[in-house]
């Protein structure tokens, strides 16, 4: 890869357009995260079924809740590798690039599977009336699956913009946001010979757009041609790296969770 198109200039002349110009697709993505919940509300209120647009807001909430980890680890990781980047340092940050990104994969397989089990209680305890419980709980479910890919993609997008790269992950968000609507939408109703799932063909469609982000955003971060992350970065183990993730990571995550 040439390193020579990825150095950012930094000189007080351009310093301005500079920051708008890795601002801009940043604010972008940020939207674009945001609009997978907005647009499957949105084909969940054409079903016409208040029951089911309660139970995709009160799933929603978890799935909110659930992000501060990995917000937390993306905002860590964002500054370890950005600062190494910049630096030249491309071995630490690579290294680091690939343990963040495999504690979040890790992070989101126990969180997801571990409160499966829990759906039913969580709809409950967040006042879901007795009709719509039962389909809050199976799409929640569901909608837990996307977490297995949609939590790490947070922390691998996080990690592409900290080399100086805001466009990719902004195109990555877009990608998965078309995919989400689209398969949203065919399952939901049924389109194309498809069997009509309702909200839970909604819940499917956020799986499959997840996932689809998800491959591509890790895939640049392997390819040489994008970050270059070694896979045997993503299972090895750096204490020196991992005190200085969690030093970064806890003081955000303590932040998101007060908030959520």
């Amino acid at each position: 890869m040439d390193r020579d198109n990825l150095k950012t200039d930094l000189r007080l002349k351009t310093l301005n357009g500079t920051i708008w110009r890795l601002a801009w697709p940043a604010i972008v993505e940020n939207m674009l995260f945001s609009t997978v919940l907005l647009a499957d509300t949105l084909i969940t209120g054409w079903l016409r079924d208040e029951r089911m647009l309660a139970a995709t807001a009160i799933a929603g909430l978890l799935m909110f809740i659930m992000n501060a980890p990995f917000i937390a680890l993306a905002a860590a990781a964002n500054s370890i590798v950005s600062r190494s980047w910049g630096e030249r340092d491309y071995l630490t940050a690579r290294h680091c690039a690939g343990m963040a990104l495999g504690l979040a994969v890790g992070l989101a397989g126990v969180l997801c599977l571990a409160a499966q089990p829990f759906a039913d209680w969580v709809v409950r305890l967040f006042g879901a009336a007795p009709e719509v419980a039962p389909i809050g709980a199976a799409y929640l479910q569901i909608l837990l699956l996307s977490g297995f890919c949609g939590f790490p993609m947070m922390v691998s997008n996080a990690i592409i913009r900290g080399t100086g790269n805001t466009y990719s992950p902004m195109w990555i968000a877009g990608l998965m946001n078309a995919v989400n609507v689209l398969f949203s939408v065919l399952l939901a109703f049924g389109w194309l010979g498809l069997p009509a799932m309702g909200v839970y063909g909604v819940a499917w469609g956020t799986v499959i757009a997840r996932g689809v982000g998800f491959v591509l955003s890790a895939g640049y971060l392997i390819r040489p041609a994008g970050v270059g992350v070694a896979p045997l970065y993503l299972i090895r183990r750096d204490r020196r790296l991992l005190e200085r993730l969690w030093h970064q990571t806890w003081p955000t995550f303590a932040e998101r969770f007060t908030n959520s």
